[in-house]
């Protein structure tokens, strides 16, 4: 679960940096947000297993959490800014 968790967390991050440019934006986001919330779930079971054996396998599972829960913060915040445009966006073309 953990190096499963690290894989997935380290192509969220590399897919997540993506997320900001337009013609990939819609694809990206999907994409990363889906291998972002995997990481976090395998990491924390990873996190948990390696707590039963008394420790193998955390650092593992901490490097997939880490990237995992800065992609949803990018997805979080960039969807965010996407919604807060299109309303300016219509209130201003009036």
């Amino acid at each position: 679960m953990a190096i499963t968790s690290l894989v997935l967390g380290i192509v969220a991050i590399v897919t997540g940096i993506w997320i900001p440019i337009p013609i990939l934006e819609l694809f990206m986001m999907f994409l990363a947000f889906l291998l972002a919330v995997l990481a976090v779930i395998f990491g924390h079971v990873g996190s948990r297993t390696a707590t039963r054996l008394g420790g193998i396998g955390r650092d593992a599972s901490l490097t997939g959490l880490i990237p995992g829960y800065v992609t949803l913060g990018i997805s979080v915040i960039t969807t965010v800014l996407w919604i807060a445009t299109a309303a300016a966006a219509s209130t201003s073309g009036q």
